[in-house]
């Protein structure tokens, strides 16, 4: 019964808690509206592309996050895959070995290209 109690208080003072976060909000929205009827309609008109141009970041932000979570999932996806099959592996590894040897095919090349420039 004490149990019940003590979790019907805790739920009660997190209601209260809440409520009065939101009546904060509430005044703090208040106050900046009251404010930005102080403001000239040039300042005003500033303020709202700015806000605009916010949310349309944050927007933005919040696709790219998902796109880089997904990609994330992917990755993962992609290496327990690797991981559970030796022959991918091997395969990677080999893939990534001829892509360091063409690398550095083409800077030898560079560099034979420029001593014969020189001379």
């Amino acid at each position: 019964s004490s149990g019940i109690n003590a979790e019907y208080g805790d739920k009660r003072e997190k209601e209260s808690q809440v409520t009065q976060i939101e009546a904060e909000i509430k005044r703090q929205r208040e106050n900046t509206n009251s404010l930005l009827q102080e403001l000239d309609y040039e300042t005003q008109s500033r303020y709202m592309q700015m806000k605009e141009s916010n949310f349309n970041l944050q927007q933005k932000a919040e696709d790219l996050q998902a796109e880089l979570d997904s990609l994330m999932d992917k990755e993962a996806t992609f290496k327990a895959e690797m991981d559970s099959n030796p022959l991918k592996q091997r395969a990677f590894d080999l893939n990534q070995r001829i892509h360091e040897l063409l690398d550095k095919r083409d800077s030898l090349k560079e560099e034979i290209a420029t001593e014969a420039q020189l001379s």
